[in-house]
């Protein structure tokens, strides 16, 4: 599968831990201004692969293949100094957890100062100036008590609000989103996604975004890819990989979407493999209503199905 050159280029990423292959040779683009979401069932490496671009990797984890570019510079080439003048400047992640990701014990004035300083000089009364003048263009009302609350004094929702404000502070080029809806509820997620809409309006930043909420990712993203067992197993734009979805997984976690009542419609059958489980052909084959003889034996590779569509399906 060719892959263009863009802000950010993935190619071939791999990510292990002493024991098993968790991120199994991905590849991606994303380009200045673009929001490109990553679906896919807990467990499938989602959020290992954006933190792997963050070189935040939990502990026992590492990448052990393929490259990763940002703006033409090498990331994992990159000294540890370096990366962190990259990180929460030109390249920010936003936790899907805000009660872990802010420190109770300071104001939420005390995050910015902070942030906004590590990365140039600038006095206490600009600094709190500039976070209150952002979170005022974010809705976010009466600034000036927000900076003085501490997190805990705020909703979960709030929270979540104030984390996207402190990435995108230093109005960098790329946000990286990891689940950033999933705790909140329905009228909150409404409120977060158009305010990372905005701020792609507003400054021209690129957005990764994870979710396993497919509404999201339809609302939001031009590109979709959908992840299994580590792998990316369909990617393309928005309107083909939800309206003419090329892997039967695709079509599983689309069917398995609730309706306007809540109801699940469907479900994916079966469960996902559990890490280090090993197949000689296609991994989704065991739960696929489609398999063909071919898919026990084969993996299948990334295939264009359409005009950007690639999808990874013998049958596709």
């Amino acid at each position: 599968m060719p892959m263009t050159q863009g802000l950010l280029t993935i190619d071939d990423i791999r990510v292990s831990s002493a024991r098993h292959e968790i991120v199994k040779g991905v590849s991606l683009s994303i380009g200045q201004g673009e929001i490109y979401g990553l679906a896919g069932e807990s467990g499938c490496g989602k959020s290992t692969l954006l933190k792997s671009v963050t070189r935040l990797l939990p502990p026992g984890l590492r990448v052990v293949g393929g490259g990763l570019a940002f703006d033409g510079i090498d990331l994992l080439a990159l000294p540890p100094e370096g990366m962190r003048r990259l990180r929460g400047r030109r390249l920010t992640f936003v936790s899907q957890n805000a009660v872990e990701a802010l420190n109770d014990s300071r104001t939420v004035g005390a995050h910015f100062l902070e942030t906004m300083r590590s990365h140039g000089r600038i006095g206490r009364k600009e600094a709190l100036r500039q976070a209150a003048e952002l979170m005022a263009s974010l809705d976010l009302s009466d600034p000036g008590r927000i900076l003085a609350s501490y997190p805990f004094e705020l909703s979960g929702g709030m929270n979540q609000r104030v984390l996207i404000a402190l990435a995108m502070v230093m109005k960098p080029d790329l946000i990286l989103a990891d689940e950033p809806t999933s705790a909140l509820d329905a009228a909150v997620q409404a409120q977060v996604v158009a305010e990372m809409m905005g701020l792609r309006e507003r400054y021209r930043a690129a957005i990764l975004i994870v979710s396993h909420n497919l509404g999201v990712l339809a609302h939001m993203a031009e590109t979709i890819g959908v992840m299994y067992a580590g792998l990316l197993v369909e990617r393309g734009p928005k309107g083909l990989v939800l309206g003419l979805p090329g892997h039967p997984y695709t079509r599983a976690l689309i069917a398995a979407v609730p309706d306007l009542d809540g109801n699940m419609r469907d479900s994916v059958q079966g469960s996902p493999p559990s890490p280090g489980e090993v197949f000689p052909g296609c991994p989704f084959a065991p739960r696929c209503p489609e398999a063909l003889a071919a898919c026990a034996g084969t993996p299948p590779a990334l295939r264009q199905v359409g005009d950007g569509h690639w999808a990874a399906c013998h049958a596709a």
